[in-house]
């Protein structure tokens, strides 16, 4: 029973998991392993979009202190300390606590030697922050760069606008990984179309596969082994 299941009926049922599988993960020798990539390819694309949109969510309220700052309707901080020479010391609203990704690190502008906090000498990029966390960049405040008021304004949105054609990129990246790893579970799982067809065979001949182990059980082995082979509308011929 073992060798006509491991030679028979155990060939036919990888060959239509192979047949179901639409994913761009081939099913190699181990089942666990293919899933194991499927999913870690989602979760590395999940981890991307998620970073990504939490930055833009904490910049969205950055944009929302600039607007403040251009009409002089700022929600005064009830403590502000840390020094900051920017025109526009964005953590001198209130509302800057809500920008979590947006941390008061302070940062010495290359030409003036003056200190501000990193967002509010521009560095308001997932990049720009990346690279903060590793290095203290050699650049310019925005006073120095010839940037103030509603320009410094305009410069966020077009980084917004940038921050939004990335996370839109990103999500339909995660969707194509997520409907990758359906579609894999599916031919894992036993759930494809050719898979059905074959259990439908077997069934017409009297043999049930076992619903807890995926195998036949009893003299279901014998049951197919004595039905001829032309008698089943199953074919494998056109793969």
């Amino acid at each position: 029973m073992g060798v006509a299941h491991r030679y028979g009926f155990k060939f036919l049922l990888d060959l239509a998991m192979d047949i179901d599988n639409k994913s761009n993960t081939k099913i190699d020798k181990s089942k666990k392993k293919a899933m194991r990539n499927a999913k870690g390819d989602m979760n590395v694309k999940e981890k991307e979009y998620n970073g990504v949109k939490q930055h833009l969510d904490s910049f969205e309220v950055v944009l929302q202190v600039m607007s403040r700052f251009k009409t002089s309707t700022i929600i005064p901080a009830q403590s502000h300390r840390s020094p900051c020479s920017a025109e526009w010391c964005l953590f001198r609203d209130n509302e800057m606590k809500k920008a979590g990704v947006f941390k008061s690190t302070p940062l010495r502008c290359a030409t003036c030697s003056e200190v501000s906090h990193a967002v509010c000498s521009g560095l308001w990029s997932e990049d720009d922050w990346e690279l903060l966390s590793q290095v203290e960049p050699d650049m310019d405040c925005l006073r120095c760069c010839g940037r103030k008021g509603a320009m410094i304004e305009e410069d966020a949105r077009k980084v917004e606008r940038e921050m939004r054609e990335k996370l839109e990129e990103l999500k339909r990246e995660l969707e194509v990984a997520q409907e990758n790893y359906r579609m894999l579970m599916t031919a894992v799982n036993g759930e494809g179309e050719k898979r059905e067809e074959l259990e439908k065979a077997w069934g017409d001949c009297g043999a049930d596969m076992s619903a807890w182990q995926q195998n036949f059980t009893g003299n279901h082995h014998e049951v197919v082994a004595r039905r001829s082979c032309q008698s089943l509308h199953f074919s494998f011929s056109a793969y």
